[in-house]
């Protein structure tokens, strides 16, 4: 098998073939001393939050194929570090008569120092110790994507991938009472549209909503490379935004394939096959608006998990720019919006003291009604005073018309 190790920096990567899961560590080490231009002894690796030490082999550590390793470099050599505290440990074994030949001070002074040295000179271990212990622990080794991991996740309703995280897997009991005569559909690399697992995710942005469960289909590991338009060929298959409604705008983020091409001094332009909705139904012949923000799509495996993300910030993808929520301010936090703030005065502020009616669902400042309101009403339901009806206007029924 194969696994990725990457520098904590972000600014290297490798792919190191012919391993096994009965791989020792200390040989993982040797293959990197060249490529990274690391010592053995100054060598540091991680895998979701958890050092590796000599000793201990792939499997102990249930690193699977295609998996991510993180490798620091120490700043001071390990061996120093070792000599020295072994140079302790024999002080302690002499006999003590009460006295200290080299001085009480000096010893304690050496203590600290040793104490210092066997620190870890970054964060990485304090993430991994004040992390959750229900995080560390694989409770699924099996499944292709784990707890934490930072992703793509499709909408099934329109069929666009949107930034995410996985926040909880579970077993999918359909999938254990599947027949032996089906067989799992597989793409072209191997992987199976449904592992067994049922994945909640929750958007970026929506952390307060309810998680949505998703299949392996539609998930995968967040999209952090750019194509230029060089690189792109016909019947290639990349991530575009794409407007549906209004083909000149931004849109959401689709699945396509590249139909056509035209790279020259004074033209770009790419044409292509967009999937959408749920059934992903495809569109043709779209002309593609932002030829210069063609992703990438990513391979199982490849993906980010958050506890890395903690350990090194330049592994996090960058944020894609999706549709805005308002045409009309293009979601300008510092300009005035009557449509999608404050319908009186536009102001964005204070969006704990705003109500919405449910009747034309305009926002209202509770000091911008007439005549004001000093609390939020404890009604389930509230209506302006536009959309409001005058009881006595109502005629009941078997009354006669006022």
């Amino acid at each position: 098998m194969w696994i990725q190790v990457r520098s904590f920096d972000g600014k290297k990567s490798l792919r190191v073939d012919n391993l096994s899961k009965l791989t020792k560590i200390e040989e993982l080490r040797s293959r990197l001393v060249d490529e990274f231009e690391a010592p053995v002894e100054k060598q540091r690796l991680f895998y979701r939050g958890k050092q590796l030490e000599d000793g201990h082999t792939l499997f102990d550590y249930s690193v699977g194929l295609n998996d991510l390793v993180q490798l620091m470099v120490r700043a001071a050599p390990l061996g120093e570090n070792k000599v020295q505290q072994n140079q302790i440990e024999d002080e302690d074994k002499k006999p003590n008569d009460g006295y200290n030949s080299s001085g009480e001070e000096s010893t304690c002074s050496d203590k600290e120092n040793k104490d210092k040295e066997n620190k870890l000179p970054s964060t990485p271990v304090k993430e991994s110790i004040s992390r959750p212990e229900s995080s560390t622990k694989d409770e699924h080794p099996n499944s292709t994507y784990k707890l934490g991991d930072i992703i793509d996740a499709r909408d099934t309703s329109v069929g666009a991938w949107f930034e995410a995280k996985i926040v909880k897997i579970s077993k999918d009991d359909k999938s254990e009472r599947k027949t032996d005569g089906e067989e799992m559909k597989t793409d072209n690399d191997g992987w199976s549209d449904h592992d067994g697992y049922i994945y909640s995710v929750v958007f970026d942005g929506y952390d307060d909503s309810e998680p949505e469960k998703l299949e392996c289909k539609d998930i995968r590991p967040r999209a952090r490379k750019v194509l230029s338009l060089g690189d792109i060929t016909e019947g290639q298959k990349v991530m575009a935004n794409y407007n549906v409604d209004d083909p000149d705008l931004r849109g959401f983020w689709y699945d396509c394939i590249i139909k056509g091409k035209r790279n020259t001094r004074t033209i770009k332009e790419l044409t292509a096959t967009v999937f959408i909705g749920p059934d992903l139904m495809p569109l043709d012949d779209c002309k593609l608006l932002f030829v210069n923000e063609i992703f990438d799509i990513e391979k199982p495996g490849t993906q980010v998990n958050e506890f890395d993300e903690a350990f090194d910030a330049s592994a996090s993808p960058v944020k894609r720019t999706n549709k805005p929520d308002c045409d009309f301010c293009k979601d300008n936090p510092k300009k005035k919006c009557k449509h999608c703030a404050c319908c009186v005065c536009g102001g964005k502020h204070d969006p704990d003291k705003q109500i919405l009616c449910d009747e034309c669902d305009q926002a209202y400042h509770l000091q911008c009604l007439d005549p004001p309101l000093d609390n939020l009403p404890t009604d389930d339901e509230w209506y302006c005073p536009s959309c409001k009806n005058d009881e006595n206007e109502i005629v009941k029924a078997g009354e006669k018309l006022k």
